[in-house]
């Protein structure tokens, strides 16, 4: 059965030095998995969309067949965890940064 995922990514980024890339590797990208009371595909999706509007730069993704209905976000910066979990608490729902 296929993973229940809410993704959104951006094909092409800036970078702070004004290079653009495009692939994991070249991002060495840093992420951060999130444990959500997020359950179902309609409440991801709007997290996902609340999540690019704050920070354009993440990938974000859901798998929410995993039990702890995981937030992935990978960037290619340091990611903004507390703002996340604040992003979610606004929007009535609860999220703990894994580590």
């Amino acid at each position: 059965m296929p993973r229940a995922i809410c993704s959104a990514s951006i094909p092409w980024r800036k970078s702070k030095d004004n290079t653009f890339f495009n692939s994991e590797k070249e991002m060495g990208n840093i992420v951060e998995i999130f444990q959500t009371n997020i359950s179902n595909f309609k409440d991801a999706a709007k997290i996902t969309s609340t999540i690019q509007g704050h920070f354009p730069f993440y990938d974000t993704n859901f798998d929410l067949e995993d039990s702890d209905n995981i937030l992935r976000i990978e960037a290619a910066e340091p990611i903004d965890a507390s703002g996340i979990c604040e992003l979610l608490s606004k929007a009535g729902f609860k999220g703990t940064l894994l580590t």
